[in-house]
C-alpha cells in the first residue's frame, strides 16, 4: 500500500505486487498445520470408535450435537423475521442474511473445536477406566496409589538390574587384570629363557649327538680303517 496525493488530499492506493517469500512460507505453514490437524481428527475418530463407538455417547457430546441444532434454528427463526419486514430485493436484506449465515458457520465451527474436545475427554477417560479394572481397582484415587507402587517397584528391579550389571562388569575387569598380569610373567619368563636357549644352540654343533662325543669318535674309527 502507498500513500498518494490527489487534489490536496493524501490516499491510500493498493499496488499489485509479487507475493513474497515471507507470506508465502506463512501460507505453506497454514496448509501444513491444517493437514496436521485433519490427521489428527481423522485419528481421534478411529480411536473413539473403537473404544466407544458401541456405547451411547457421552452426555458432552450428546450436548454438543443439541448445541448445534439451536444454532441451526436459531438461523432459520432469523431468517424467518427478517423476510416478514423485507421482501425480496430490499437493499438491506441480503447483507443481513449473509451476516447471519456467517456468524452461524462461525458457531458451528467453535462448535466442531468444543467437540473434538468433548471426544478426546472421553476417549482418555475409557482408558482410564480400562487401567482401573485391569488393576481391579475401585477408584481413581485407588488406582493412582497403585500406579505409584507399581512404578516405585519398577524402579527397584531397574536399580537392581543396574547394580548387578555393574557388578559384572567389575568381575570381568578383575578377570582381565589377572590374566593380564599372567600374560605379562609369562613374557617375562620367556624373554629370559631366550638368551640361555641361544647360548646353547651355539655351542652344539649339527654333527654332534646327544652326549656331544659321537662325532670325535666316528672320526677316530675312520683313520683306523683307513690305514
Amino acid at each position: 500500500m502507498e500513500e498518494v496525493v490527489v487534489n490536496g488530499q493524501v490516499e491510500n492506493v493498493v499496488q499489485d505486487c509479487p507475493e513474497s517469500g515471507v507470506v508465502a512460507e506463512t501460507r505453506r505453514t497454514r496448509t501444513n498445520m491444517a493437514a496436521d490437524d485433519e490427521t489428527m481428527a481423522m485419528e481421534l475418530e478411529e480411536e473413539f470408535q473403537r473404544l466407544c463407538g458401541r456405547e451411547d455417547q457421552a452426555e458432552s457430546l450428546q450436548v454438543c450435537m443439541r448445541v448445534g441444532k439451536a444454532i441451526r434454528n436459531v438461523e432459520v427463526l432469523v431468517m424467518a423475521e427478517v423476510a416478514k419486514y423485507m421482501r425480496c430485493g430490499h437493499p438491506g436484506r441480503e447483507g443481513i442474511e449473509q451476516v447471519g449465515r456467517e456468524a452461524t458457520e462461525a458457531a458451528i465451527e467453535e462448535l466442531a473445536l468444543l467437540r473434538m474436545k468433548c471426544k478426546e475427554s472421553t476417549v482418555i477417560g475409557k482408558w482410564v477406566q480400562v487401567v482401573l479394572e485391569s488393576l481391579e481397582c475401585d477408584s481413581r484415587a485407588e488406582g493412582v496409589e497403585q500406579l505409584a507402587e507399581l512404578l516405585e517397584i519398577r524402579e527397584e528391579e531397574t536399580l537392581r538390574a543396574q547394580l548387578e550389571e555393574l557388578s559384572e562388569l567389575r568381575e570381568l575387569k578383575s578377570r582381565f587384570a589377572a590374566q593380564e598380569r599372567e600374560l605379562q610373567q609369562m613374557r617375562r619368563k620367556l624373554d629370559s629363557e631366550a638368551p640361555e636357549a641361544s647360548e646353547r644352540y651355539q655351542y652344539r654343533s649339527p654333527a654332534t649327538d646327544d652326549n656331544g662325543t659321537g662325532g670325535k669318535q666316528q672320526t677316530k674309527e675312520g683313520r683306523d680303517q683307513h690305514r
